[in-house]
């Protein structure tokens, strides 16, 4: 339900924004860096792929488990080409998010919206080799998982049926 995936996206986005003060808000829900030089840190959130599996199916419902790969992508520039620097600040700023998420009540818990993260990937990437300061990027990725279940429609009635048989004698 894509209904479902941008309220998770929005929550996400809200959580991070609220816990992470040090980004002068500036966690965006798109797949394009509205920024301008300077203006980091920042966060990108977007969800990018989708599973369901099962299905399993008791009485006129059908549930299947979801596997959807939320994603925050991390950006940090030095004021020079120091790496160290920039390493250190992409990797403070990777951990902050992955704690904000796995401790947030609002996205799991009893009445969170989803029932578990399964798991958390950060990949880093520092380039120094271009411009004048180091730009450090990092992919958080996080496998949350949760449980759709659909009504099925209602069987159609068929009408009462008569057969009869009739007898054909041996020729």
């Amino acid at each position: 339900m894509s209904e479902f995936r941008l309220r998770v996206r929005d929550v996400v986005s809200e959580i991070l924004t609220r816990r992470l003060p040090e980004l002068g808000g500036r966690v965006y829900r798109a797949r394009e860096w509205p920024l301008q030089e300077g203006q980091t840190p920042a966060l990108l959130v977007y969800g990018y792929q989708e599973e369901k599996t099962g299905p399993a199916v008791h009485g006129g419902e059908t549930s299947y488990g979801i596997s959807w790969i939320l994603s925050v992508q991390v950006r940090v520039e030095g004021r020079s080409r120091d790496t160290p620097v920039v390493e250190q600040e992409l990797e403070q700023l990777c951990q902050a998010v992955s704690l904000a998420l796995l401790t947030a009540p609002e996205l799991l818990g009893e009445g969170g919206l989803i029932e578990r993260i399964d798991s958390v990937k950060t990949t880093l990437n520092i380039d120094a080799r271009t411009g004048e300061t180091a730009l450090g990027q990092a992919l958080v990725a996080f496998d949350m998982r949760w449980t759709e279940t659909y009504r099925l429609p209602a069987e159609i009635g068929c009408a009462e049926t008569t057969f009869h048989f009739r007898v054909i004698p041996p020729a």
